[in-house]
């Protein structure tokens, strides 16, 4: 596994505070006594980690911790829950806009976690909105949206995203953000005919407004995927938020439709190792003939490359013109199916065409099969 600040998989460190946060008694006491012995909480806690912070101080209320640090545990809870109520309100107002335009609207990540599986409006904090809808009504939504004071973080690649893209940035007068998507993640971009996703919605209650969210396996499926990608951000909050669905009892995640997903999308690498690990590490309730299915599925060699980019690079910042070229290269693989191999690089001409407006192509060509050569 690979322990960087930028691995999908938690540090040491940040172990020890996940362990403070999910586990029980004096199991959650020895892991933050050593936490707190390892770490300087002024200056050594990391923006993943200060996600975790509400979480840990309710398990260690819980269990009659005595420590200094809760007081301001409990300062960052009392912050967490004021501010996502706002945060609430305000997503409310926008699926009121999109749902009285007629516009079908699921709500995603952090906002139906919280309802749902958290039950708790202090314990995941989040600065962001995440909602989806169809890809038919993405255009339409955009214009909703904009009607009512939000602007498209980069419209010059507007286009671009609604062709090939999973979602875009809007903002507010006062910068708050929303992500509108129309696909999950880059994985499940081929997925138009079968609306997946929405034939399995569930029901939720968002701040009053009655509204759509995914069902338990299909949220675990967005959280691992959307998890096991590299991020400035260190992405370990996928470990409780699976944990969290994984525990419920009111909403029991099928396990068949997890095994139907994850073959259909090529994910079985991301499944296999966020699943092991969240078993061993945590004791996560997971079925055993679930993972000897996972286990049989046989990754492509595109698999393997997707995998390997994600755990090593991910969604960070590309800087040099190889890292421009490989992340353009393997998002175009995670959203273009099971195309044999002809088809497949066809496709990612047109896609690395539309990308770049017909600048630059012959250069970025010849630098993607000098790159292709190299992970064949």
């Amino acid at each position: 596994m690979h322990q960087s600040v930028y691995s999908p998989f938690p540090t040491p460190g940040q172990e020890l505070l996940l362990k403070a946060a999910l586990l029980k008694e004096d199991d959650a006491k020895q892991a933050w006594r050593q936490w707190r012995t390892t770490t300087d909480f002024e200056r050594d806690v990391d923006s993943g980690s200060q996600r975790l912070l509400p979480l840990v101080f309710l398990n260690l209320l819980e269990h009659r911790t005595d420590d200094p640090a809760m007081l301001r545990l409990k300062g960052m809870y009392r912050k967490t829950w004021s501010a996502n109520h706002f945060l609430f309100r305000q997503t409310a107002n926008i699926l009121n806009c999109l749902q009285e335009a007629g516009i079908p609207v699921m709500v995603l990540k952090g906002i139906p976690l919280t309802i749902l599986y958290y039950k708790n409006h202090a314990l995941r904090p989040m600065s962001d909105m995440d909602i989806m809808v169809p890809l038919s009504c993405a255009r339409d939504a955009i214009g909703v949206l904009k009607n009512n004071g939000w602007s498209v973080g980069n419209p010059a690649q507007l286009e671009f995203f609604l062709k090939y893209g999973r979602s875009t940035e809007l903002f507010d007068a006062d910068r708050n953000e929303l992500d509108l998507h129309w696909h999950p993640v880059f994985e499940t971009y081929d997925d138009r005919a079968t609306s997946t996703f929405w034939d399995k919605a569930i029901t939720l209650e968002v701040a009053g407004v009655q509204t759509q969210t995914m069902c338990p396996a299909d949220t675990l499926f967005h959280v691992i995927v959307h998890g096991f990608m590299s991020n400035n951000e260190p992405p370990v909050r996928w470990v409780p938020d699976s944990l969290m669905i994984i525990r419920q009892d009111d909403c029991p995640v099928d396990w068949g439709r997890l095994t139907e997903l994850t073959g259909r999308y090529s994910v079985s690498l991301q499944m296999k190792e966020g699943l092991n690990y969240l078993h061993t590490t945590f004791n996560a309730p997971i079925p055993g003939y679930f993972m000897d299915r996972i286990n049989k599925i046989k990754p492509r060699w595109a698999d393997r490359l997707v995998y390997r980019h994600a755990i090593a690079f991910g969604d960070r910042s590309a800087h040099t013109f190889r890292q421009r070229v490989s992340k353009v290269y393997v998002n175009y693989i995670r959203q273009a199916g099971n195309k044999n191999f002809f088809r497949l690089h066809l496709g990612f001409i047109r896609y690395a065409y539309a990308l770049s407006k017909g600048r630059f192509l012959p250069a970025l060509i010849y630098k993607y099969f000098r790159l292709l050569l190299t992970n064949r």
